[in-house]
């Protein structure tokens, strides 16, 4: 049996670019898990932040007589909170 030295010289080039690809693959999904991980801790502190207006200054409630809530952040808004916003609005 005869070795084919082009052969194995092209399998094995084929061989080394599928590897660099995945490793490539590899450290792009394990950066991208790491970006998503900061978009949703900014993500949860800006809406720990919500005043639940919107840019015009417009209470940003929505719901019914048992349960209110932000239509920003989704958070439930108690009676206090919601008359609070209604002043400001007619300010």
């Amino acid at each position: 049996m005869e070795i084919n030295i082009k052969q194995q010289k092209n399998m094995l080039e084929a061989l080394g670019a599928i590897d660099a690809q995945l490793s490539t693959i590899k450290i792009v999904k394990s950066n991208l898990d790491v970006e998503r991980d900061a978009l949703k801790a900014d993500k949860t502190s800006t809406l720990e932040l919500c005043q639940h207006v919107d840019e015009d200054g417009n209470p940003a409630f929505c719901g019914g007589l048992l349960y209110t809530w932000c239509q920003i952040c989704g958070t439930f808004l108690e009676e206090e909170n919601i008359r609070e916003l209604e002043k400001l609005n007619e300010k």
